[in-house]
C-alpha cells in the first residue's frame, strides 16, 4: 500500500532549520506508524503555489506570493507578526490566506513562529516570548511541555482549529544585531534605527531609553532604508547575516510544530497520540540542534568575519529591572496576555 502524503509547508527562512525539523519528524512518525505516511514537502510558499496551482485561486496567488521586504545585511525575511503600519493588513492577509489553506486540507502541516501566531492567530502563545521570563532551558522544558504549554496549545486549536504539536527554538536566545559596531545598550540608545520583533520587547528596551521612531511600528521603507544608515534588529545568531552581534539572552525565539484541523480530524484518535508523540521528540531533539548551532557559529565567528559581544552584568540586570515591569498585570492586559497564565509560566 502506497504511503500517504502529509503536505508539509516552510514558511520561514533559514530553511533548512525547518526542513531539518520536518524530516525529523516524518523519522520518527515512521518509526511510530511504519510504511503509513511520507512528507511531501514545500520549501516556501512559491513553491508550494509554483506545485499546486489549481489549488489557490488568483487573489490567494497574489496574497500568499506577495514579496515584503528583506532586511538583507542583517537578518533574511524578516516576518515580523507585529502590527506594523501601515504593512500589518497585508501581512495578516497572507498568513490568513496561509493558515486557512492548512486548516482546510490543501496543506496538511507547518512549522510557525511564536510571534507569527500570536500576531495572527491566538495572543496567549506571546507568553513564551516575555522578556527574562525563562531561568534556564529545563525551565523551557517544564513550561512548553507542561501545563503552560498545553493550555496554549488548546487556546489555539480553540480559536484556529489548528492543532499545536509542540514547541521549538528554532534559533534559541535572541540577540540583537547591527550591520555597524554594537558593545552596549549605550549603543542602542544612540541608533534610531533600532527595530524589535515583539511588543514587549519593545517596552522593555525603550525602556532603558532604547527607544526609537522604527521599533516594531516600522513601515517597509523604514526597513528597506535603515540598512544603510546602520540599523539594529532583534534576531538570532542563527537567522543573523550581518557582522555585529550583541548577546542579551533576553528572550526565546520559538516555534511550534501546527497541524491543519482538516487533516488532523481525518486521523484516528491512535494515530492523532502517536503525531503529538512524534512531535514532542521532534521538538526535543530541535532544541538540542538550535543550541548547538548557535555554539557553532560563536566557535567560527572570527571566520565568518562575525564580532559578538556579550552584554555586561550591569547593563543585563537595568534589562531585567525594565522586563519586570513588562509582567505588571494591567500592562499584560494591554496587549492582550492573560496575567495568570504568565505568573504560571514563571513558576513552571
Amino acid at each position: 500500500m502506497a504511503k500517504q502524503s502529509i503536505r508539509w509547508l516552510i514558511t520561514h527562512e533559514p530553511q533548512h532549520l525547518f526542513i531539518r525539523a520536518a524530516r525529523c519528524f516524518e523519522q520518527k512518525l515512521e518509526e511510530k506508524l511504519p510504511g503509513k505516511f511520507e512528507l511531501e514537502l514545500y520549501t516556501s510558499v512559491h513553491e508550494m503555489l509554483a506545485k499546486l496551482p489549481n489549488e489557490f485561486s488568483q487573489e490567494e496567488k497574489e496574497l500568499i506570493g506577495k514579496e515584503l521586504p528583506e532586511l538583507k545585511g542583517l537578518e533574511e525575511g524578516l516576518e515580523a507578526g507585529n502590527d506594523r503600519d501601515p504593512n500589518y493588513k497585508g501581512r495578516k492577509e497572507k498568513w490568513t490566506r496561509v493558515f486557512k489553506a492548512l486548516n482546510d486540507g490543501r496543506i496538511h502541516m507547518s512549522q510557525a513562529q511564536v510571534n507569527i501566531i500570536g500576531a495572527h492567530v491566538e495572543k496567549q502563545i506571546r507568553v513564551l516570548d516575555m522578556p527574562f521570563l525563562f531561568k534556564d532551558h529545563d525551565h523551557v522544558t517544564r513550561t512548553v511541555e507542561g501545563p503552560v504549554g498545553q493550555k496554549i496549545s488548546h487556546k489555539i486549536q480553540e480559536t484556529s482549529g489548528m492543532k499545536a504539536l509542540a514547541y521549538t527554538y528554532s534559533g534559541g536566545f535572541r540577540i540583537v544585531g547591527s550591520t555597524k559596531n554594537i558593545e552596549s545598550l549605550q549603543d542602542l540608545r544612540n541608533n534610531p534605527n533600532f527595530v524589535t520583533t515583539t511588543p514587549v520587547s519593545g517596552k522593555m528596551f525603550s525602556l532603558v531609553g532604547a527607544e526609537s521612531k522604527l521599533r516594531h511600528t516600522a513601515t517597509d521603507s523604514d526597513i528597506q532604508r535603515m540598512n544603510l544608515e546602520g540599523g539594529a534588529v532583534e534576531t538570532t545568531l542563527i537567522r543573523f547575516t550581518g557582522k555585529h552581534a550583541l548577546k542579551t539572552h533576553h528572550s526565546m525565539f520559538m516555534t511550534t510544530i501546527l497541524v491543519g484541523e482538516s487533516f488532523w480530524n481525518s486521523l484516528s484518535e491512535t494515530e492523532q497520540q502517536l503525531f503529538v508523540e512524534a512531535g514532542l521528540e521532534t521538538s526535543r531533539q530541535e532544541r538540542v540542534w538550535s543550541l548547538e548551532d548557535a555554539a557553532k557559529i560563536e566557535e567560527e565567528a572570527v571566520e565568518r568575519g562575525l564580532t559578538i559581544m556579550d552584554i555586561s552584568e550591569d547593563e543585563r540586570e537595568e534589562l531585567r529591572r525594565a522586563a519586570a515591569e513588562c509582567y505588571n498585570p494591567e500592562y499584560l492586559k494591554t496587549v492582550g496576555l492573560d496575567p495568570e497564565l504568565v505568573a504560571q509560566a514563571q513558576q513552571s
